[in-house]
């Protein structure tokens, strides 16, 4: 599976399970991918997802999913604070910040 196809069935989940509304500030809040990074071994993906309507980003959510964009799982969330500078460390684990403070998630096969 190329890296298209693997978007496209990203980008099918946030519309699913994203839904646009009215922004705090005005505005229509719209969600989408922030960024993705592919596994030391390509066969999973991490990647961020955040509303934004036009004054704010909010809403985020850091997601896990195998190459082909199928089984996404959430691995973290939060009302204002983003997950930021993903790395992998090994096909299992990774750690990001969020908040200038470290994270590190061990996922599951």
């Amino acid at each position: 599976m190329d890296d298209l196809e693997c978007e496209q069935k990203l980008q099918i989940y946030v519309r699913e399970h994203f839904k646009s509304h009215p922004g705090v500030l005005g505005g229509i809040v719209r969600y989408k991918i922030a960024s993705w990074v592919y596994s030391p071994n390509k066969k999973r993906i991490v990647f961020i997802v955040n509303g934004v309507d036009g004054h704010k980003s909010f809403y985020p959510g850091l997601f896990v999913a195998e190459h082909t964009g199928d089984n996404i799982t959430r691995i973290d969330s939060s009302s204002e604070v983003f997950c930021e500078d993903i790395i992998w460390l090994s096909s299992d684990e990774i750690i990001y910040s969020k908040d200038s403070v470290l994270w590190k998630a061990i996922l599951k096969k």
